[in-house]
């Protein structure tokens, strides 16, 4: 059976069980992000580097944080 998410009741809550645990993986988010969608991040780039892979999957997640709102 599956548990039910964790509800916080302040964000100094979240902070502290969530944020800080992030830490401890000594890791960035961009870092994450980077391992999640490599193969995309390839496909992108075309050959042409990671930081053309990193420009092109930032403009589609632009956008579709902008659909989202």
């Amino acid at each position: 059976m599956a548990a039910f998410p964790r509800i916080y009741t302040s964000f100094a809550e979240f902070e502290r069980d969530e944020l800080r645990r992030l830490d401890s993986l000594r890791t960035t988010v961009e870092d994450m992000l980077d391992e999640r969608f490599s193969e995309e991040l390839e496909e992108a780039s075309g050959g042409g580097g990671k930081s053309a892979g990193n420009a092109a999957l930032r403009r589609r997640l632009q956008r579709r944080s902008y659909a989202l709102d």
